[in-house]
C-alpha cells in the first residue's frame, strides 16, 4: 500500500503541461478480463480464487479539457472457501464512479484528472446453505484518479500509446447480513492501478492492461442493536483486462 501511495503522490507532483486547444473528445469503452480475487477477513477467514472482470465507461471532455464521465466495474469469484471450511462462497465487489474530468494534453502526452462520487459494494454469499446467507458491505465516498498516457507512435489516423491509471479514495461503509435486522458501520479505503497499452485505429481503440484493485475495511462499530463488532477485511483483484472503445 505504501508503494502505491508514493507512486500516486509522485505523479500528482509532476508539473502540469500546457493545455493544447484540441478538439472535444468523447469515449465509450467496454472491458472484459480475468484474474485472481482475494478476500481476507481478520481472524483467518479468507481465501483466493479465479475471478472475472467487467467494466463499462463513458467520458467526455470539451475543447478546453473540462468534462465528466461514469464508470461501472465488477469483479467476481465463485467457490471460495474462506478459513478452509466446507462451505462455498461467491465473493464479488463492484463500483459506480461518477466524476468530473479535467484533461491535460500537449503533443504526445495526455492526462485526465478525475474526481467524484464512488458507490462500492462487496458481497459474501454462502451458496452451500439452502437458505439465504449473504453479507453485504456498501460504501459511499470519494475517489480521485489520474490517468497519464504517452504516445509512442502516431500516424495519420492511428497511434500506439502506453498508459496508466492511479486512483485513491474511501468512504463510509454500512454492513447488513441475512438472518438479522442489525446493521454495522465502518470505513473503507480503496486504491487502484492500471498499466497497459492502447492502439488507436481511426475511431476504434483496442487495449490490454494489468488491473489491480484493493479495498480495506476497518473493524466495525458495535451493531446498532447492541451486537458485537464485525472484523475488518482486505479484498483485492489482480488480473488482465482487454478493452475496446469508440473515441470521437
Amino acid at each position: 500500500m505504501r508503494l502505491r501511495l508514493l507512486a500516486i503522490a509522485a505523479l500528482l507532483a509532476l508539473p502540469l503541461a500546457a493545455q493544447d486547444d484540441s478538439a472535444a473528445r468523447w469515449r465509450i469503452g467496454l472491458g472484459l478480463g480475468g484474474g485472481t480475487l482475494d478476500f481476507d477477513a481478520d481472524g483467518g477467514f479468507g481465501d483466493a480464487g479465479d475471478a472475472g472482470a467487467f467494466r463499462l465507461g463513458f467520458e467526455g471532455t470539451s475543447r478546453r479539457g473540462f468534462g465528466g464521465g461514469l464508470r461501472i466495474e465488477s469483479f467476481a469469484g465463485s467457490d471460495l472457501r474462506p478459513g478452509g471450511g466446507a462451505d462455498d462462497y461467491d465473493v464479488g465487489f463492484g463500483s459506480l464512479f461518477g466524476h468530473f474530468t479535467y484533461r491535460l494534453q500537449q503533443h504526445r502526452f495526455a492526462m485526465p484528472i478525475r474526481f467524484g462520487l464512488l458507490a462500492n459494494a462487496l458481497t459474501l454469499d454462502n451458496t452451500t446453505t439452502s437458505v439465504s446467507d449473504e453479507t453485504s458491505f456498501s460504501t459511499v465516498g470519494l475517489l480521485a484518479e489520474i490517468a497519464p498516457e504517452f504516445t509512442l507512435v502516431r500516424g495519420a489516423s492511428s497511434a500506439w500509446t502506453l498508459y496508466g491509471e492511479f486512483g485513491l479514495g474511501g468512504g463510509s461503509t454500512m454492513i447488513e447480513a441475512d438472518g438479522t435486522s442489525e446493521d454495522w458501520d465502518s470505513t473503507t479505503t480503496m486504491s487502484g492501478v492500471e498499466l497497459g497499452s492502447r492502439v488507436y485505429l481511426g475511431a476504434c481503440e483496442l487495449s490490454v492492461a494489468y488491473v489491480g484493485r484493493w479495498q480495506s475495511m476497518d473493524q466495525t462499530d458495535p451493531g446498532d442493536l447492541g451486537g458485537p463488532s464485525l472484523p475488518g477485511y482486505d479484498a483485492s483483484f489482480h488480473g488482465v483486462m482487454f478493452g475496446v472503445a469508440v473515441v470521437f
